[in-house]
C-alpha cells in the first residue's frame, strides 16, 4: 500500500466476510435488491485491479432531500459497521457498496446495507417528503427493521458484546 492510499481504509480488521455465491447474489438482486446492478470499477489504490460493487442511482426533487438522505443512511453504518462509497451530484445520489476488507468484493455486509437503504428510501424517506409510495414492506424488509432496532437497543445499552 502506496502512503497515499494509506488511510482510505482501517486496518488491522478481524477475518472479513466471505463472498456471496453468484447464485445467491442473483437471486437476492433479482427477488429482494431489483433496482441494485454489480458494475466494476478501478480500485483508487491499484488501478490494474477491479472491484466488484453493488450500485444504485437516486434522483431527488431537491439537493436537501439527498444531504436528509445521506444522514438517514448515516446512521445504518454506524451500526453495521459498514460505509457506502456515495457520489452526489446535486439531486443525484449514486450509492457503490463492496467490503474493503474481503478484497473489494460484494459480501452479507453489504447486502445488508442495501436492504436498509432500501427500507429508508422506499418507507421512511418517501413517507416524510411525500413522495409516491406503492411498496409495501416485505418479510425480510421488516425482519431487518426488527434486527436494526435491537441492535440499537444494545449499543445503547452498552452491551456490544451481544452484538457481534
Amino acid at each position: 500500500m502506496n502512503e497515499e492510499s494509506k488511510n482510505l481504509y482501517p486496518e488491522n480488521f478481524p477475518t472479513p466476510p466471505d463472498a456471496l455465491r453468484e447464485e445467491k447474489l442473483e437471486n437476492i438482486l433479482k427477488n429482494e435488491l431489483p433496482f441494485w446492478q454489480l458494475v466494476k470499477s478501478p480500485l483508487p489504490i491499484n488501478p490494474s485491479k477491479d472491484r466488484i460493487e453493488l450500485y444504485r442511482k437516486l434522483v431527488f426533487d431537491k439537493f436537501d432531500h439527498v444531504i436528509d438522505f445521506m444522514n438517514e443512511v448515516r446512521s445504518i453504518c454506524n451500526i453495521l459497521p459498514h460505509h457506502p462509497r456515495w457520489e452526489n451530484t446535486w439531486r443525484t445520489l449514486k450509492i457503490y457498496l463492496s467490503t474493503w476488507d474481503a478484497k473489494h468484493i460484494i459480501t452479507y455486509k453489504d447486502i445488508l446495507l442495501a436492504r436498509n437503504i432500501e427500507i429508508i428510501y422506499t418507507n421512511q424517506f418517501q413517507n416524510k417528503y411525500g413522495y409516491d409510495q406503492n411498496n409495501m414492506l416485505s418479510k425480510n424488509q421488516k425482519e431487518t427493521i426488527h434486527f436494526i432496532d435491537r441492535l440499537k437497543t444494545l449499543i445503547t445499552q452498552d452491551k456490544m458484546n451481544e452484538v457481534f
